[in-house]
């Protein structure tokens, strides 16, 4: 038995991992174990892996995802608490002892996360990831998004309360690697979400915040490896790959969230898809214009605009591109001229 269990999926992510393992070995909290999951990598993740010998415990599973690679770790783990790491990021060496001591001094709260320093590929560290315009996410209400964003730089101070209300208006638990949650919740709300592909930590996060308070410490723990390989692609078009995702994500938890408030995850599902409709549109991804269109409509079949673009994801692109050419019909269809060029900006 152990009082932690860390849990790292992993996919073609050998030339990261070891850095991951090695920022967990160096912490000054020693109550713990490590379970890897490797999710059906074809590189030589399990050759660097050995040299790890009994300091972890290895587990190889077919391609599933994240979110199952995560549930298969849970599943097996064995401590009071459970944090995740990812394969590509790494922690700084008083991360897990520090919030092993506040989560056992609140006994009520289920998750702690913290702030985070994001770092390139090459490992040359950027800032913190903390959002200070807090206002673009939470629509000047005050909350914790107001608390988090002005709170004084790594200064250590500790946010506990219910944080459902915020995370409705954003993902605002900013680094899975951070968070260090209460094994037994799991058995209470589930697990991560199978169906979803990404974020599927944000819908965890929702779930357990309907029924247990939050904490967060304002310290960096964790680093955060931003990549251009990364699974949500090129980085112009993360904006709306992320928009995407959280549709999906909204659409999901709109079936099993409180019943009363299903209209209004429908209604975020519903901007998200747009805003993302617009961006694959610019950028020519017609798949995702088509796929996103058709999840628009099972919701709301009123929106004039939605069927121009579901026409538009069946034709050539050339032709596409001529007839955008007429740039009023350009800005009709989405961008507002007043915005930048570079703006998420959408009118369907």
């Amino acid at each position: 038995m152990c009082n932690v269990s860390i849990i790292i999926p992993t996919y073609n992510c050998a030339k990261y991992i070891s850095e991951a393992i090695d920022s967990i070995l160096s912490q000054s909290y020693k109550d713990l174990e490590i379970i890897v999951v490797d999710d059906g990598s074809i590189d030589n993740t399990q050759e660097i892996l050995k040299k790890y010998g009994s300091q972890i415990k290895y587990v190889y599973q077919e391609n599933r995802g994240v979110s199952a690679a995560r549930n298969k770790g849970i599943l097996l783990s064995q401590g009071k608490f459970v944090a995740l790491l990812d394969a590509d990021d790494a922690w700084l060496p008083n991360k897990l002892n520090l919030q092993v001591e506040i989560m056992e001094a609140n006994p009520d709260v289920a998750l702690i996360f913290t702030d985070g320093i994001k770092f390139d590929w090459n490992g040359r560290p950027d800032q913190s990831l903390k959002l200070k315009d807090w206002r673009s996410i939470s629509n000047g209400q005050e909350g914790f998004w107001r608390k988090i964003a002005e709170a004084q730089h790594n200064d250590g101070s500790i946010l506990k309360g219910n944080y459902y209300e915020d995370l409705l208006a954003g993902n605002l638990v900013f680094l899975t690697s951070s968070v260090l949650i209460r094994n037994e919740c799991f058995k209470n709300i589930g697990y991560f979400e199978e169906k979803l592909y990404s974020s599927e930590d944000y819908n965890l996060w929702l779930r357990i915040a309907y029924k247990y308070p939050f904490l967060y410490l304002n310290k960096f723990t964790s680093k955060y490896r931003e990549r251009e390989d990364s699974l949500c692609g090129a980085k112009r078009m993360r904006g709306y790959h992320y928009k995407k995702c959280d549709g999906l994500m909204f659409d999901n938890y709109s079936e099993s969230c409180p019943p009363e408030r299903r209209k209004f995850f429908i209604t975020k599902a519903c901007e998200c898809y747009k805003i993302a409709i617009w961006g694959y549109f610019r950028n020519r991804e017609m798949q995702n214009v088509r796929m996103l269109c058709h999840r628009f409509l099972q919701h709301n079949k009123k929106c004039f605009k939605i069927y121009i673009y579901l026409l538009f994801s069946l034709l050539p692109v050339k032709l596409i591109n001529f007839i955008t050419e007429d740039i009023k019909l350009y800005q009709w269809l989405a961008l507002e001229p007043r915005k930048a060029e570079g703006q998420l900006a959408c009118e369907v």
